[in-house]
């Protein structure tokens, strides 16, 4: 081989070393950076994470907080003095927003004079995919004249229970509507709930009765409370948030045992299809009659029965297995969807139950039974 050759070839293999060695280099420092950028981004996470654990963690890292009310719109509106935009949920939201520097997103699964096991189905039925941060429920005197102590206790628990599972880094806090204060028994219940699981309990009739204004000053003529009341009860939750950020309070719910038997939501079964009509006809996704005398039929089976009705109120009366058991005057109870507790004190076995139409003119509208 020439001299030539053997330098094209020595110079061959120094160029195709240089590029290979050129390559792995770069080839490493793409590796670096990748590794690095992973890094941060894992890091980042898991900052994230840590500030987006619960409400406090929350708070004090800037986060969006997620405001949910759920439960009697009475106790959470207003007076009629009260203008738009300065009712109890925007107060308390407005409050935080200026004490500290997080926005505030406001949900609601509300309703007017609803009761505890309406608002426990109306939650799951509109409970949301955000995390809420921050949950209010709201207790009114509806409860006292539909359910027994017995039956709020359980749905307020099982209530409870699901928000806390679907919401394990909430804040919550318990309304006590003017209303029920006075009645012991489940104002009592409310508190002691609630105290089992951390929860704080904010009764509106010791917040006014405590204030330096007097209760004229802070309701309206009709006794229901002005703005000035509103603010008030308002202020009383954030002043307890601001409590719990000074000694540092983090949400844990964990390891609490139920105080008592819950309502299995998840295993409550819907009927729609009636065994017997009389005069009853399916209009729409209800079975419909606004004719006294008519009625429809059903079988089931288990200990739990509700009523899930479209109402537009009417007069109805149940028969449970063959037997009068209560006339329902649905003029008392709120308009739109509703879920009514006929009871929960059946033997395990097959049953049935008939519902009669009372008052001619207004169109009973049933959706469904609820059993369990």
């Amino acid at each position: 081989m020439s001299k030539k050759a053997i330098f094209i070839f020595v110079a061959a293999i120094i160029f195709i070393s240089f590029i290979a060695y050129a390559s792995f280099q770069y080839n490493q420092k793409l590796k670096l950076i990748s590794e690095q950028a992973h890094k941060k981004i894992d890091q980042n996470m898991q900052v994230d994470k840590k500030e987006n654990r619960d409400f406090y963690t929350k708070l004090a890292n800037e986060r969006k907080i997620h405001f949910m009310v759920i439960g009697d719109q009475g106790v959470v509106g207003a007076g009629e003095s009260v203008e738009e935009g300065e009712a109890w949920q925007q107060q308390v939201s407005n409050l935080i927003e200026e004490n500290y520097n997080n926005q505030v997103y406001q949900h609601q699964v509300i309703k007017d004079e609803a009761d505890m096991f309406d608002n426990m189905l109306m939650y799951e039925q509109g409970k949301k995919e955000t995390q809420q941060d921050l949950v209010a429920i709201a207790f009114g005197e509806s409860d006292v004249n539909r359910l027994t102590v017995e039956q709020f206790e359980k749905s307020y628990e099982t209530l409870l229970n699901q928000v806390i599972a679907d919401q394990p880094g909430a804040e919550i806090f318990a309304i006590i509507g003017r209303s029920l204060s006075e009645e012991e028994e489940y104002a009592r219940a409310i508190v002691e709930i609630s105290d089992h699981y951390g929860v704080a309990s904010i009764d509106v009739e010791e917040v006014l009765e405590n204030a330096d204004e007097s209760m004229e000053e802070l309701t309206t003529e009709e006794g229901k409370l002005n703005k000035a009341g509103v603010s008030m009860y308002a202020e009383s939750v954030v002043d307890g948030i601001v409590g719990n950020v000074a000694e540092k309070k983090v949400i844990d719910y964990t390891n609490i045992e139920a105080r008592g038997d819950l309502y299995q939501v998840d295993a409550f079964q819907s009927i729609v299809e009636p065994e017997d009509l009389d005069g009853f006809k399916l209009v729409g996704e209800s079975y419909a009659s606004s004719t006294s005398n008519h009625s429809i039929r059903y079988e089931f089976t288990g200990e739990l029965l509700a009523l899930n009705l479209e109402n537009a109120g009417g007069l109805i009366e149940v028969y449970l297995d063959g037997e009068y058991f209560k006339q329902y005057d649905l003029n008392e109870l709120p308009q739109g969807e509703i879920h009514l507790l006929i009871t929960d004190e059946l033997d395990e076995e097959d049953h049935t139950i008939q519902i009669f139409v009372r008052e001619t003119g207004k169109t009973i509208q049933l959706k469904s039974l609820i059993t369990q």
